[in-house]
């Protein structure tokens, strides 16, 4: 999941939006893992589904390791696959046509020209025809 060395016959996906970090950087704000690399989230409901690729390789022990031996996380285990549905954010693309301004744009969308700005790192409002800006929303979809 950290895009590390890991063992190719095991997978690991999940729901959420995951930062890595290794021990090999110094961060005092962070714990690290057992394995030197620690997963952090801001996401409040999240899972991480570990499945076997190759069944030579599957095991039958799971240890969860918490912060301070406290009960933060549930562990499930099923033989069956689980589809997990969440709400992120809607990405809106938008080409930009010719004649087009950047508060036009924001007008169409209902949201502010420093919005667009600041999700497509734009210092300035001149836009180019032809390209595409990503448009910012409080809207959410479902991804399974």
């Amino acid at each position: 999941m950290a895009k590390t060395n890991g063992n190719y016959f095991i997978k690991y996906t999940s729901n959420a939006s995951l930062e890595a970090y290794r021990n090999i950087y110094k961060d005092s704000t962070q714990a690290v893992g057992l394995s030197g690399i620690g997963l952090t989230t801001k996401d409040k409901d999240f899972a991480i589904q570990i499945s076997v690729r190759d069944k030579n390789y599957l095991f039958n022990t799971i240890k969860l390791v918490q912060p301070k031996n406290q009960f933060l996380f549930d562990l499930a285990i099923t033989s069956k696959e689980i589809i997990m549905e969440t709400a992120f954010p809607k990405n809106i693309v938008h080409k930009i046509k010719s004649g087009e301004s950047l508060s036009g744009i924001a007008d169409k969308y209902n949201v502010s020209i420093n919005e667009i700005k600041n999700a497509n790192k734009l210092r300035s409002n001149a836009i180019i025809a032809g390209k595409t800006l990503k448009i910012p929303t409080n809207e959410t979809e479902s991804k399974k």
